[in-house]
């Protein structure tokens, strides 16, 4: 019963003010927007922090790092 009161209300407020019923669907679609640019902005930050975190970075960095001891060790003359 209390639905179908709200229901009756809701047909009244909008027959008496059209205009009300714009407004909720720009709400609606203000609120879905907005889902939508957080929605992006996470998966940016997942596939950064997934990305940083990803072996195949991991074995550049660690690749990086002997490159730079090897070069190191030559240039200071030390023999294999």
């Amino acid at each position: 019963m209390q639905k179908l009161i709200v229901i009756l209300l809701a047909v009244i407020v909008v027959l008496i003010a059209p205009w009300t019923l714009a407004v909720l669907f720009a709400g609606v679609l203000a609120y879905g927007i907005w889902l939508a640019v957080v929605g992006l902005i996470t998966a940016i930050f997942v596939a950064g922090y997934m990305y940083k975190n990803s072996e195949g970075r991991r074995q550049r960095r660690i690749q990086k790092v002997v490159d730079a001891a090897n070069k190191r060790n030559r240039s200071q003359g030390m023999k294999p």
